[in-house]
C-alpha cells in the first residue's frame, strides 16, 4: 500500500514538473516574441532621431497651421485638437517653458520588457513664438 502511495505521489509531482515546464515555456516564448516585435518598432529610436526627422517635417519657421496639418494627416498619432497658451516645458524643468504656445502629441507607447512591460510613452512638443511660428521641438519618452 505505501508503494502505491509513493509510486501515486511520484506520478502527480512529475505530471506537476512537466506542467511547470510547459508554461514556463510558453511564457518565454510569448515574453520573447513581444520583446522581438517591440524592438523593431521606430519609436525605440534615440528621441534626437525622433526631432530631427520631425524637423524635416516641421522646419523652424513654420507656421502652427503647417504643424496642424502634418499632425492631422498621420493617422496613428494622438493628438487632441488643442493648442496649449503656454509653451512646452523644457526636459530640465516644469517651471521652463518653450514658446507661447505649444502643441503636444503622443506617436505611439513601447514595452519595456527588462521592466516588468511598463509602458513608456513617445511624443514631441512644437512650441510657437507670439506669431505663431514654430520656434523648436522636443521629442520625449516618458
Amino acid at each position: 500500500m505505501v508503494k502505491a502511495i509513493v509510486c501515486f505521489l511520484t506520478m502527480i509531482a512529475c505530471i506537476i514538473l512537466v506542467l511547470c515546464l510547459i508554461i514556463s515555456g510558453i511564457f518565454l516564448w510569448v515574453y520573447t516574441y513581444a520583446y522581438l516585435l517591440d524592438i523593431s518598432n521606430p519609436l525605440r529610436r534615440p528621441v534626437e532621431e525622433i526631432r530631427e526627422e520631425l524637423l524635416e517635417l516641421t522646419p523652424i519657421g513654420s507656421s502652427i497651421e503647417h504643424v496642424i496639418q502634418v499632425v492631422d494627416s498621420n493617422e496613428t498619432w494622438e493628438w487632441n485638437g488643442r493648442i496649449s497658451s503656454t509653451g512646452y516645458p523644457t526636459d530640465a524643468s516644469l517651471n521652463v517653458r518653450v514658446g507661447e504656445s505649444s502643441i503636444r502629441v503622443r506617436f505611439g507607447k513601447l514595452w519595456i520588457p527588462h521592466r516588468g512591460f511598463l509602458e513608456s510613452y513617445v511624443g514631441a512638443y512644437w512650441g510657437f513664438d507670439e506669431d505663431s511660428n514654430l520656434i523648436d521641438i522636443r521629442a520625449y519618452r516618458q
